[in-house]
């Protein structure tokens, strides 16, 4: 490899989602689509790739912090950056937004993919490659089925399904584009 054949695209180079690629996934993943309040839009926004400004949603303080946090920026302070950062990884793991989104005892999450996949999945190892083909669209190896498997045992499927789902999401493979 050398930088001159950069041109030619001889190599794709990882790249981190942008903040509107990473909220669009997260709720994509999740099953958690809802309206994004834009005001002047008579038509109605499910994907922040979709908002027209980087001011908006005006009205939802929870989407623009998500935003904000994970690097939006706007029109005058702050520039969009794709750089991790140690803040918004930390925000990640311990935002109570992000885990809502997983949660099933939310009582404004009505049906998630948590929930939908502890209805339809037959055994175990369905469910755990559901949610990985789902959150990562790739099947989980042997070892990871394992490993799921065994630290699910003896609770309910369904709060273990959460917890799985909340550590996809906070995996390397889900902020990257490979």
């Amino acid at each position: 490899w050398k930088p001159s054949y950069t041109q030619y695209f001889a190599k794709f180079h990882p790249r981190r989602l942008s903040a509107e690629q990473f909220y669009d996934s997260i709720n994509t993943a999740a099953m958690a689509e809802r309206p994004l309040p834009v005001r002047g839009q008579r038509d109605l926004i499910y994907y922040a790739n979709q908002l027209p400004d980087a001011n908006e949603p005006k009205d939802d303080w929870r989407v623009r912090t998500i935003l904000e946090n994970l690097g939006r920026g706007d029109w005058y302070l702050r520039p969009k950056t794709q750089e991790p950062s140690l803040l918004q990884l930390l925000y990640l793991m311990n935002s109570d937004q992000i885990v809502i989104l997983t949660h099933t005892t939310d009582p404004n999450v009505s049906l998630n993919r948590v929930i939908r996949v502890d209805a339809e999945a037959k055994t175990d190892e369905e469910a755990v490659r559901t949610m990985f083909l789902a959150t990562l669209s790739r099947v989980p190896t042997a070892e990871e089925v394992k490993t799921i498997l065994a630290l699910g045992k003896n609770r309910v499927r369904r709060e273990w399904l959460s917890d799985l789902q909340w550590a996809l999401f906070n995996k390397s493979d889900f902020w990257f584009n490979y």
